[in-house]
């Protein structure tokens, strides 16, 4: 069977990369949410030894100043293209309905807006243990509320 440990710190190397090489001037942290981050992630290992994931990849990207949509569209389908040679874009997708689309949704705020963070993330995603996957300074803990975080560096 493949090694999935592995192959987790490769996607998250892969995807800190796509997002720094796109925004990086921008990032604050990198943050795995929901079951990436407790490393709780479905796979099926197939015949041929490679390994299939069954759940989408949840990212919360923070950054100085907040993305603009399209920014993190083309960041959502260029990392989820890199990790899914199946991957079409959300928009094809809902109109498809027929295969199972992987992909990697990235969530953006800005450093001011934590304290607006929405209640599914406030008091689920992040209470949840979430992952630090990228750290500018580690000064940004202390505007998280008092909870557990895994930080994978």
């Amino acid at each position: 069977y493949p090694d999935v440990e592995r192959i987790y710190e490769d996607i998250t190397d892969n995807i800190k990369n796509v997002i720094l090489s796109e925004v990086g001037d921008h990032v604050e942290a990198i943050l795995y949410m929901g079951s990436w981050a407790r490393k709780e992630m479905s796979y099926i290992f197939h015949d041929d030894g490679s390994i299939e994931f069954l759940n989408d990849i949840d990212i919360l990207v923070i950054t100085n100043t907040k993305l603009n949509k399209l920014k993190i569209k083309k960041l959502r389908d260029k990392a989820s293209q890199m990790l899914n040679k199946n991957y079409v874009s959300y928009e094809e997708y809902s109109k498809l309905g027929e295969h199972y689309n992987f992909f990697v949704e990235i969530r953006n705020i800005s450093i001011k807006d934590l304290k607006l963070l929405p209640p599914r993330l406030k008091y689920y995603d992040i209470f949840h243990k979430p992952s630090i996957i990228y750290l500018r300074n580690e000064k940004i803990l202390q505007t998280f509320p008092k909870i557990a975080i895994t930080i994978f560096l």
